[in-house]
């Protein structure tokens, strides 16, 4: 801990707001804003096309605009970030990828009274009653079908063009070859313009919301569909050694085979998206000496997650600066913080990005920057994202998911104090490693066993059959998560997928990566991997606690902090985190309505640091020590027996 840097942090701990490009660029203006931006303390901006854009994205133009953003950010100390859509979702570079038969792709099942004349990649006779199916086989065309049986239909289909991709499809980001154009397309030609500040002014790329089932797909309303690429078969066969047709409508229809069919489909689905999409663009960004960052869609909603991404938490293992969107006034979603900062602190990556304070309007204050801004820093989150930052205010721009977060609003002059808040805030909670004791384990492979697909026709994809229940088992999750933190049980969720590749077990400790728990809880799981078994029998028998269900441990909290009568104060959270030489410690109020005073029972040498001035003080404590909190207020404490220099 360093006073100086404490007091004046430097740009890499300062916010990187997404700058909306959304008119008709100016080299002078886009100067302008930059030096703006400068003065009121930000480190730097995410140069990202949004509606409204009235300079041809990726044209010369487009190009000469970006060369001169990046050459301003150099000349005032700060740094330039990439965006890899024309607007979002990422993957079509604005269409141009996904003309000519290239696109999102899904396997769609009709339930027909005899074999279709066209052309079709499987045909099944079943006997079937509503969802349920009670016999299967396959046949090919000329094969006799019974008078019970219906004929189930199988077809690799292509999403019909929608406006928002400019009158392409939606990408197929599970097809090794498009994804490779979207990056020659898009990656290569920014490196082609600007590599030469790649590493140093231009130092990382956002990929926003890519899936693989965007909500503009479009396919026949009467079949049911679920993601697929033209070499699904021959994956899956590699990963799962078993034929995908062989199982495949009891993904659609309900049997006891079911459960099976679906979390082999949606394991491999997972690993698929993580290989071919986040692992391949992260690959070049390594090669291209830049950070890899973005977030991905439906993070809240398990049931969600799993129809759109297979599942969220391998994508960030991938990425260099993991990364979460949370809109609007909001500080309920454990969940979607959580699966972020978790594999963070496993994998040892410094920097949790959060695109925040979208949708929030126009009367947005400080205050409720603040408010949700130390929720998310307190669980993890060190790195702020200001959605948005709009280039321009002129006619309907400015509906764009306000409010603005620039100098065409009237606070401009004052949001210095905020830029050097967070940047305080940043630096102190980069430094060491965080601290939590109890794992979770994310009931990811329980989603997948029960997400099916109606097979008379998707509706609106968040009412598809499964998918809300599931939804709402992360509801319960989210609730456990924040039952948990409240009550001071440091948590992490550990993902089944990082798990077998990263878990192990020793001392009696449950290992996943960097990260140590000595108890491990498994909450809602009703199918677990076999390698999560063995660890867990591995971890029973050195002494390891395991809770099954959602119920918390029964060792005391890591850090206990109590009002007088030593009662946990639920509204306070913290966050722990070792440093070579002592602790760090970060306690929010979260609460609007109460302050408290808390004790907080934690030995050592206390100082207490203020991220408003950058000024440290030494705390008289003896045994443990309090502190006042007003209503959503916070302390930043570092625990030390070292000496260090402090403001009288």
């Amino acid at each position: 801990m360093k006073k100086n840097e404490f007091k004046n942090p430097s740009e890499e701990y300062r916010s990187i707001p997404f700058w909306a490009w959304n008119d008709k660029m100016d080299k002078d203006e886009i100067k302008r804003q930059i030096k703006e931006m400068s003065h009121c303390g930000m480190g730097g901006f995410f140069m990202h096309s949004r509606d409204g854009l009235e300079t041809e994205y990726l044209g010369d133009e487009w190009f000469e605009c970006i060369r001169t953003a990046v050459e301003e950010a150099k000349k005032h100390s700060m740094k330039a970030w990439l965006y890899d859509e024309d607007r979002w979702p990422s993957g079509s570079c604005g269409g141009k990828v996904t003309k000519n038969g290239k696109g999102c792709k899904g396997l769609t099942l009709e339930v027909c009274e005899s074999v279709p004349e066209e052309e079709v990649l499987a045909l099944y006779a079943a006997e079937i009653c509503d969802m349920e199916i009670h016999s299967l086989r396959r046949i090919d065309t000329d094969d006799k079908i019974n008078e019970d049986e219906k004929v189930l239909a199988v077809r690799l289909e292509t999403s019909a063009p929608s406006e928002w991709f400019n009158f392409s499809p939606p990408p197929d980001n599970l097809s090794d070859s498009e994804v490779g154009d979207f990056i020659n397309s898009t990656h290569e030609e920014y490196k082609k313009h600007i590599g030469e500040y790649f590493g140093e002014t231009v130092c990382g790329i956002f990929t926003d919301e890519p899936s693989l089932a965007d909500r503009h797909a479009s396919f026949n309303p009467k079949r049911g569909w679920i993601p697929w690429t033209t070499d699904f078969a021959e994956y899956y066969n590699s990963k799962r050694e078993t034929d995908v047709f062989d199982t495949l409508p009891y993904i659609y229809f309900n049997h006891k085979k079911s459960a099976k069919a679906r979390l082999d489909f949606w394991h491999t689905i997972s690993e698929m998206f993580h290989e071919r999409y986040s692992k391949k663009i992260s690959a070049w960004c390594k090669e291209n000496k830049i950070a890899y960052t973005g977030h991905f869609l439906q993070e809240d909603k398990l049931g969600l997650s799993c129809r759109v991404s297979g599942s969220i938490m391998p994508h960030y293992a991938t990425q260099d600066i993991p990364a979460i969107d949370l809109l609007t006034d909001r500080t309920e979603e454990y969940l979607t913080v959580k699966q972020c900062t978790s594999v963070a602190s496993q994998l040892g990556k410094d920097m949790v990005l959060s695109e925040m304070y979208g949708c929030t309007g126009w009367n947005f204050d400080f205050e409720g920057q603040k408010r949700i801004g130390e929720w998310q820093y307190v669980l993890g989150i060190n790195q702020r994202c200001q959605h948005l930052a709009l280039y321009s205010l002129r006619g309907c721009r400015k509906r764009d998911y306000p409010p603005s977060i620039n100098c065409n609003v009237p606070w401009w002059s004052e949001y210095r104090t905020v830029e050097d808040y967070f940047a305080r805030l940043g630096y102190v909670l980069r430094q060491g490693k965080r601290v939590e004791n109890v794992l979770v384990i994310h009931p990811m492979s329980t989603v997948w066993s029960k997400i099916g697909c109606n097979p008379y026709g998707n509706p609106v994809r968040k009412e598809e059959r499964d998918v809300p229940a599931m939804n709402k088992l992360g509801d319960k999750l989210n609730e456990f998560i924040k039952y948990l933190c409240h009550n001071h049980y440091g948590c992490e969720l550990g993902d089944e997928t990082l798990i077998a590749e990263h878990g192990s077990v020793k001392n009696g400790k449950f290992i996943i990566g960097q990260a140590e728990y000595d108890t491990v809880i498994v909450p809602f799981s009703e199918t677990l991997f076999a390698t999560t078994k063995k660890l867990l029998s591995d971890f029973e028998k050195q002494g390891g606690e395991i809770i099954w269900g959602n119920n918390e441990p029964r060792k005391k909290p890591l850090v206990s902090i109590t009002d007088n009568n030593g009662n946990e104060t639920t509204d306070i959270l913290y966050q722990l985190r070792k440093t070579d030489d002592g602790h760090i410690l970060y306690l929010v109020n979260t609460s609007k309505e109460k302050s408290h005073i808390a004790n907080i029972d934690f030995d050592g040498k206390v100082y207490k640091l203020n991220p408003m001035n950058g000024e440290i003080y030494l705390f008289d404590t003896q045994n443990g020590f309090k502190d006042y909190f007003p209503l959503c207020g916070s302390s930043l404490f570092y625990i030390t027996d070292t000496e260090i220099e402090y403001d009288e």
